[in-house]
C-alpha cells in the first residue's frame, strides 16, 4: 500500500496516529476478494494485499 504524503492520512485527509495506519495496511486481507481470472488453466486471485496464482504440477513421468 503506498504511503500517503508527508503530514497526510489516508485520502489525503488528516494524518492517522501510527498504530491506527498500520492496522489499515492489512484490513482488506481476509474474506475480500477483488477479482479472480483464469488463463491457460491457471487461476488469479486478487485480494487486498496480494495476488494468489493457483495451478495444477503436471508430472510428465
Amino acid at each position: 500500500m503506498p504511503k500517503p504524503p508527508e503530514g497526510k492520512g489516508p485520502g489525503c485527509g488528516p494524518p492517522l496516529p501510527k498504530e491506527e495506519l498500520e492496522a489499515t495496511r492489512y484490513s482488506a486481507v481476509g474474506d475480500v476478494v477483488y477479482g479472480v481470472a483464469v488463463v491457460d488453466g491457471t487461476f488469479f486471485v486478487r485480494t487486498g494485499t496480494e495476488l494468489i496464482c493457483v495451478r495444477a504440477l503436471i508430472s510428465e513421468n
